[in-house]
C-alpha cells in the first residue's frame, strides 16, 4: 500500500473546502481504491470523498484512550481486527 494523502484530524480541527478538493483530486489522479480513516474524526471527510469518487472507506480503530482497552491482549486484538478489515477491502 502506498500513502497518497494524510490528514491529522481531531475534535478541534476544521476541514476546509480546499482540503476536501485536494483529497478528491489526489484520489482521482492516483487511482486510489481505498481510504483508511478513523470513525470518530475522519468519517465526515471520508464519506464526502467516497460520495465524489466511489472509493472504498475502511474505518480503523486508532487504539487511543477512547478505545478503552489498554491491556496488551486488547491491543493485539484490535490490531488484528484492523488488519482483517484492510484484507477484506483489498
Amino acid at each position: 500500500m502506498e500513502n497518497i494523502y494524510t490528514m491529522d484530524l481531531d475534535e478541534e480541527r476544521q476541514i476546509s473546502a480546499k482540503e476536501v478538493s485536494e483529497v478528491i483530486d489526489a484520489v482521482k489522479e492516483n487511482g486510489v481504491s481505498m481510504i483508511l480513516a478513523e470513525k470518530q474524526y475522519g468519517s465526515e471527510m471520508a464519506e464526502r470523498v467516497k460520495k465524489e469518487t466511489g472509493v472504498t472507506v475502511v474505518y480503523l480503530d486508532p487504539l487511543t484512550r477512547a478505545s478503552g482497552n489498554y491491556d496488551p491482549e486488547g491491543y493485539i486484538k484490535k490490531m488484528r481486527e484492523d488488519l482483517l478489515k484492510i484484507r477484506e477491502a483489498l
